[in-house]
């Protein structure tokens, strides 16, 4: 199955390409699940957090891929007309983009302080176990 059929368990609506490269980072976590590091993660952020990271970083680097293709477009039109026109274009939503990354970044905060009172609350003890 393609990652984008994939369901991702977040309970904020995501973008196609934010859903993509969720699926995509849970998909390659559960492979490494036996990674210390990977289940440090997963303790300290919770599934939601690791969701919402991963479509921020989907965000920043889709607003990265458009300049770069903007500045292609200009560089291919000489410097004037339609090339120019591309660019600026693709720097708006690159700029939309960013902006939704930021929102996603702020959501991911939220929800790993919830991740992280309710393990609390619940006796979950700390949120990294100490190894021996």
């Amino acid at each position: 199955m393609p990652p984008s059929e994939q369901s991702v368990p977040t309970n904020h609506y995501l973008l196609p390409y934010e859903k993509y490269w969720a699926a995509r980072l849970l998909r390659r976590q559960a492979a490494h699940s036996d990674s210390k590091v990977v289940r440090q993660f997963q303790q300290r952020w919770g599934t939601e957090g690791i969701v919402l990271l991963a479509a921020a970083q989907a965000g920043i680097i889709f607003g990265a891929v458009l300049v770069f293709l903007g500045a292609a477009f200009v560089i291919a039109g000489g410097g004037r007309g339609t090339g120019l026109i591309a660019f600026y274009g693709m720097i708006c939503l690159a700029f939309l983009a960013l902006m939704v990354s930021v929102v996603r970044n702020r959501q991911r905060r939220r929800a790993v302080k919830q991740f992280q009172a309710d393990r609390r609350a619940a006796g979950g003890g700390p949120l990294i176990e100490q190894s021996s």
